[in-house]
């Protein structure tokens, strides 16, 4: 066997030992503190002691194009699901990100009493609604003088924004 293959063997099977030893305390940190926020430390580090200023962006994604992440949408762990604690994103990443937060059902306590139409849940069905006497009503029943009872107490869980109509496509 040639001498040089001898030695990329070598290497391999180092690595894999390595990779056996460390990847488990690399896991544990980067489920401590999120593997982006790792990513980033790693990326600090290596600016820290690299000969060539710069060469940091060579290990990850270009900081350039990356806005400040606002950590909105979090795990079970508390971890941020869009920069994994790195602290930035791309500015589609967080565009996205806005638009989805208004689409996730929140607590009815949260909603908000003075603004547009809302969806809401009431025993298991989905309504547009507004506030409107006191009380929360579907929008086809706004007539304060109408046969409308209300929801049951209790029954009104969740709601969101209502979502945006689609755009309209241009036939240019």
């Amino acid at each position: 066997m040639p001498k040089e293959l001898e030695q990329v063997k070598e290497i391999i099977e180092l690595r894999k030992r390595m990779d056996k030893q460390q990847k488990p305390i690399v896991k544990k940190l980067g489920d401590e503190i999120g593997y982006g926020r790792l990513m980033q430390l790693t990326e600090e580090m290596w600016r820290e002691k690299a000969e060539f200023k710069g060469s940091e962006l060579a290990v990850g994604a270009c900081v350039s194009f990356m806005v400040i992440c606002d950590h909105s949408i979090k795990d079970d762990n508390g971890h941020c699901k869009l920069c994994c604690g790195a602290g930035r994103v791309t500015k589609g990443v967080k565009d996205l990100a806005d638009e989805l937060r208004g689409r996730e059902w929140q607590p009815i306590e949260t909603a908000p009493k003075d603004g547009p139409e809302i969806l809401i849940t009431a025993s298991g069905e989905v309504y547009a609604a507004s506030w409107k006497c006191g009380e929360w009503r579907p929008i086809d029943q706004d007539n304060y003088y109408s046969e409308w009872d209300g929801f049951k107490e209790g029954v009104i869980i969740k709601w969101q924004h209502l979502p945006q109509p689609p755009k309209e496509q241009s036939d240019a």
